[in-house]
């Protein structure tokens, strides 16, 4: 069973579940690869955007990545499981429901991974912001990368457990989308294990975030971030800075590490 086989399994076995036939996903990715790809760019560039829900990947991370993208005629192609909800063959139906995202995760995952599967192979740009998940995921995507001589940049949030349900919550009064418990409570548990197994397989650099400093609290080896990443979810206190100023030293700072990484 190959990388991408196993990892598509993880997500026909996952806690989000769906019955949508594996040929309907395998002939869809085709198609909505095709229409994502147009105009992006294929300079084998990797932004990995990840962290629990309600830790700051999409306000946070995402918004200063596409900033900095903007700024170097980088058109990465976005992969976030929510983008490819919308291609659920009752999307239409579930579109009032306020657990639209919950109800098309499952199907919204296998899709993902099909599409990712193509787009790494043919060397596109890639922002992919998505929580760590199974560790069959993570040695799908870094395996893939490895192979295909990608430039990596991994930014990961560490916020406490309380900090981030706090942000889901007040989210759901911004925006009507739940995140149920179960799964909230499976992000908040992979990205600690999925750290975990980065760090005994793969030698990568990373930085970890907080949602309470305006610069990383940690930059270099992935293997020395378990203890600041540990520690870090650790921390409860009030916000620091309001998240305008947060995101503007993210796009600061992040323009540097940007550089290094990528130039």
């Amino acid at each position: 069973m190959t990388k991408f086989q196993k990892a598509y399994k993880f997500a026909k076995k996952s806690i989000w579940k769906d019955d949508t036939l594996d040929e309907v996903i395998l002939n869809l990715s085709k198609t909505v690869f095709k229409n994502m790809k147009k105009n992006c760019t294929k300079t084998k560039k990797f932004f990995w955007l990840t962290g629990q829900s309600g830790s700051g990947k999409t306000s946070q991370l995402y918004e200063a990545t596409k900033h900095f993208c903007q700024n170097h005629n980088i058109k990465p192609i976005h992969f976030a499981v929510r983008n490819f909800a919308i291609y659920h063959p009752k999307a239409k139906a579930f579109e009032k429901n306020t657990n639209f995202r919950e109800i098309t995760n499952g199907f919204a995952l296998k899709l993902l991974i099909c599409v990712l599967n193509l787009a790494i192979s043919e060397g596109y740009d890639i922002v992919l912001e998505i929580c760590f998940l199974d560790n069959v995921f993570q040695k799908f995507v870094l395996d893939n990368l490895l192979r295909q001589n990608y430039k990596l940049s991994l930014q990961i949030m560490a916020v406490n457990k309380t900090l981030s349900k706090y942000f889901v919550y007040k989210r759901s009064l911004r925006i009507p989308r739940k995140t149920n418990l179960s799964s909230f409570n499976y992000f908040y548990k992979h990205m600690g294990s999925g750290l975990n197994y980065i760090c005994r397989h793969y030698d990568v650099n990373c930085c970890i975030w907080s949602a309470y400093n305006k610069s990383p609290i940690f930059i270099g080896k992935i293997k020395f971030a378990k203890k600041t990443f540990k520690n870090q979810r650790k921390i409860l206190k009030n916000l620091i800075f309001d998240e305008k100023t947060l995101l503007k030293s993210k796009i600061i700072v992040l323009e540097e590490l940007y550089q290094d990484d990528f130039f």
